[in-house]
């Protein structure tokens, strides 16, 4: 049936439709159409990036959409680290860039094991089962001093303290909106960085977290059906 006319009125609604026939020629027929309705499409929230990153914002909120995590059965949480803390340490003679909190993370798997990666590529975001919210818990100094050379100026040190940023770690999961596991993160400390930039920091100089940092620990405390 294809409609070429309708009026709508308050009490009442007429749809004129023809049908060919057979042999080409049009015959007219009056009475209700049916059309299909309007197609719809429904986007999964744990495809869509922004959504899971803003999960964060108001933790244990209830996904019911999404399958509950099964431990041991393949699947992904999506890291979101809120805050880097203090990171104005470097291994390398680098400038040392101001990042973003939001560029850490991603969908990683965690589970039978993790692959060591972040991505939001779309077609793996349906297997996010659970949320990884990481927010900055404090910077610490450690005890231990750290001199440098001003590199525009040889002849003048700075003296700094090693600090050590620690973070609290919470996974929910997305289809309760309950706690699967919590623990913290400490960055490295056992040594002076080889390069810092000393103007930051109010004296002390500390590595900022990193994605392996969060990668270990979601390897060491939540793969392999590990417990909460």
């Amino acid at each position: 049936m294809i409609a070429v006319l309708a009026l709508a009125a308050v009490a009442a609604v007429v749809v004129v439709a023809v049908q060919a026939s057979d042999d080409g020629d049009p015959t007219s027929s009056a009475g209700r159409a049916t059309t299909a309705p309007p197609a719809t499409t429904t986007i999964p929230r744990v495809t869509q990036v922004e959504l899971l990153d803003q999960y964060c914002n108001a933790p244990g909120l209830k996904w019911p959409e999404v399958p509950p995590h099964v431990p041991g059965e393949p699947d992904r949480t999506q890291v979101r680290v809120l805050d880097l803390g203090l990171d104005n340490a470097s291994d390398d003679d680098e400038y040392i860039p101001t990042r973003s909190p939001l560029i850490l993370g991603g969908s990683t798997v965690i589970s039978p094991t993790t692959d060591n990666a972040f991505t939001d590529d779309a077609s793996v975001l349906a297997r996010t089962r659970t949320v990884t919210c990481v927010t900055l818990a404090g910077t610490e100094r450690v005890g231990q001093t750290c001199p440098y050379t001003d590199r525009l100026n040889p002849m003048s040190s700075v003296s700094t303290e090693l600090a050590q940023n620690r973070f609290a770690i919470t996974v929910y999961e997305l289809h309760s909106g309950g706690i699967l596991h919590k623990g913290e993160i400490l960055t490295r400390s056992s040594a002076c960085p080889e390069w810092a930039v000393t103007s930051e920091g109010g004296g002390m100089v500390a590595y900022g977290i990193t994605d392996q940092d969060v990668l270990a620990w979601l390897d060491s405390h939540f793969v392999d059906g590990k417990p909460a």
